[in-house]
């Protein structure tokens, strides 16, 4: 709870209490109204990473997203890894091994 004298909520803190109230109405995020089903996303992150797997298949290949989008495409590729966190600014790092994508890496952060 917040008092009279605290500071005011940066933007972090406006976009935290605003999930926070979503999620008190609806019970999570995913149940609210207008939100992508997990699997949609999950879908979509995986057909945007085969696009550009196969456009870029020559070299190294780095992509940027957040992490609703990343987490279910990390997911896509091991099942192992449902539930996992990305922190803000951090980087995966995914190997092609024999014809499949694993994952040696996830949520690090530059040193």
């Amino acid at each position: 709870m917040r008092g009279l004298s605290d500071p005011p909520l940066d933007e972090v803190g406006q976009v935290e209490a605003k999930r926070l109230q979503v999620e008190e109405r609806f019970g999570s995020v995913d149940a609210a109204p207008g939100v992508e089903p997990a699997d949609a996303v999950a879908a979509r992150a995986l057909a945007a990473f085969t696009e550009l797997i196969c456009e870029y298949q020559d070299g190294p290949l780095v992509m940027v997203s957040h992490d609703a989008f990343n987490t279910a495409l990390l997911r896509m590729l091991d099942p192992a890894l449902a539930g996992i966190n990305q922190r803000t600014a951090c980087y995966n790092q995914l190997s092609r091994i024999g014809g499949r994508w694993r994952v040696d890496f996830y949520d690090r952060k530059p040193q």
